[in-house]
């Protein structure tokens, strides 16, 4: 079954419906404070279900959490909260709700802080992004934990937005969480920062987007990068353009990678294959973002100029062919 996660309003939506049987719809409806699941039908999208995402308490509801996600297997909404919960260590954690009924569950309980999360296809594993603790703070008390600390700053990038002043040596890399036993594997070692990984359909591979310069809080670039999702792995470098390479999505067949770059100054689509054969395909001209790959063969999904585009693609010799960009929905009214 295909998980959508739809970025724009609902007006999208009957347009997707379209696009595959076998598919429910996830939109995040920040105007209502809910989260809720579309599945299709021969008469189109129904409403399957619905989850007040505030005030809700700790109940059935999800409460104040940050993104929502179903899982492949359409079992269990999960999503990142700081919640009281059972585990020993506070901060944000990954909490699962079981759509037969119940309470939402706590399933990580990690002393590193969570970022982000991704759901294998299989249901059975999710690739979690981990910032690891610095070693001295490692060997303080719980209660020394909470206490103010000397923040060293030695890097040119020393603050962020929502993250607050940076330091120290730890970076955030890629787990491989394994949902039934609830133990990490570390899969990235690189000593970069990681971001954005999506599994490959066949969960296989993960594709997720890493800056590795020399200088990199220095320098506004990132690449697209692969990895076999199995510790160990050595990542391949798929990108090497000046600017940002980001956001990668995977064909339903495993074949393509779809990404946002800016490296002519104006963010653009383009396409690379996988196995990379050294193809490099640019779909749109003038501008272009938020690229998905459809349920439906062959055709490719993406934003430009507030509009919601489509181009059907097929593959002749290795290459990737597309048609002419058709508009499916014009001047979108923005996001949910």
């Amino acid at each position: 079954m295909k998980i959508i996660h739809t970025l724009f309003l609902a007006a999208a939506l009957p347009l997707l419906a379209q696009e595959g049987a076998d598919a429910i719809y996830v939109q995040t409806n920040a105007a209502e404070n809910a989260v809720n699941l579309y599945r299709h039908t021969d008469d189109g999208l129904r409403l399957e279900d619905s989850f007040k995402t505030r005030g809700a308490g700790t109940g059935s509801g999800l409460g104040s959490q940050g993104a929502v996600t179903l899982s492949p297997d359409g079992r269990y909404l999960a999503f990142l909260s700081s919640r009281p919960g059972t585990g020993k260590n506070k901060g944000s954690q990954i909490w699962l709700l079981d759509r037969r009924g119940g309470e939402a569950q706590q399933l990580t309980d990690s002393k590193a802080r969570i970022s982000a999360f991704e759901w294998a296809p299989d249901s059975k594993r999710m690739a979690v992004l981990l910032k690891d603790e610095e070693e001295d703070v490692k060997k303080l008390s719980d209660k020394d934990r909470e206490k103010p600390r000397p923040i060293v700053i030695d890097r040119y990038s020393f603050k962020r937005d929502g993250a607050g002043y940076i330091s120290g040596t730890k970076r955030t890399r890629i787990h491989i969480l394994d949902i039934e036993t609830k133990k990490f594997e570390l899969l990235t070692t690189t000593d970069y920062d990681e971001s954005s990984p999506v599994w490959s359909p066949d969960g296989a591979r993960i594709a997720f987007t890493s800056n590795h310069a020399a200088d990199w809080d220095r320098v506004p670039s990132s690449d697209i990068y692969v990895t076999d999702a199995k510790p160990g792995s050595t990542p391949l470098r798929l990108t090497t353009f000046k600017g940002q390479d980001s956001s990668p999505v995977w064909s339903p067949d495993g074949k393509w990678i779809a990404y946002t770059s800016d490296s002519n100054g104006t963010s653009e689509v383009y396409v690379r294959a996988l196995p990379d054969r050294g193809g490099l395909w640019k779909i749109t001209e003038g501008g272009g973002d938020w690229a998905m790959f459809s349920p439906k063969p062959g055709e490719l999904l993406f934003s430009a100029h507030g509009s919601l585009m489509s181009v059907t693609y097929t593959e002749k010799a290795g290459a990737f062919v597309w048609e002419k960009p058709k508009t499916v929905i014009e001047k979108l009214t923005g996001r949910v």
